[in-house]
């Protein structure tokens, strides 16, 4: 069953308009085991872990929104094909940093959703990851700064898990906590983890 949540005031069912579209990225993958030479998250992982050269803040980044983003969306009870998606998508989001800091000098959220769908093309070329699912990545890759409208589950996830590994990231260098979440927060274990992090110290 789709677990409800509380977007904008209104119940919305979550896996809603990524469990319509219907297609591969919804039939049965776990990211635990390899189904017909689907990419394991493991294997994602070492993969942009490598792809990062040695830059550690990077790893250190994408390992934190991808715990965070697995703890929503198991929170949330979503189906295992969307958790699959939502994996791998919290993999590979920063997956256009490196090229933004060489060619712009610095990597802000806009300039990486305009360089990210080919990088993400390009990460999963010769594996068996279906074309659909490969595409869904790479929209909501293109689109993890992208706060209104909200496009479905995956994209839900994303944004609420890299804005609390950003926000934490932020508060460790100096910067005030945040007093709450952002608008476009919409999961109850979204909305808890927020709480969770930010809570005024005793």
């Amino acid at each position: 069953m789709a677990a409800r949540v509380r977007a904008r005031g209104e119940a919305i069912i979550l896996a809603g308009k990524d469990a319509r579209r219907g297609g591969p990225a919804h039939k049965g993958a776990t990211g635990r085991h390899k189904q017909g030479g689907r990419m394991l998250t493991g294997e994602a992982i070492a993969k942009m872990v490598d792809f990062s050269a040695g830059k550690l803040h990077d790893v250190d980044h994408l390992l934190h929104v991808f715990g965070l983003a697995k703890a929503i969306a198991e929170g949330e009870g979503l189906d295992a094909g969307t958790l699959h998606v939502i994996e791998l998508a919290a993999v590979v989001h920063d997956i256009a940093c490196p090229l933004c800091r060489k060619k712009y000098g610095s990597a802000p959220g806009k300039l990486q959703e305009k360089e990210s769908a080919p990088l993400v093309r390009e990460f999963f070329a010769g594996t068996d990851e279906p074309q659909e699912t490969v595409e869904r990545i790479a929209w909501v890759v293109s689109h993890h700064h992208t706060y209104e409208p909200v496009d479905g589950a995956v994209h839900q996830v994303i944004l609420e898990a890299d804005w609390l590994v950003n926000t934490s990231e932020a508060v460790r260098d100096g910067r005030p906590a945040p007093t709450g979440p952002a608008p476009f927060f919409g999961t109850r274990t979204g909305l808890a983890l927020f709480a969770a992090m930010f809570a005024p110290a005793a």
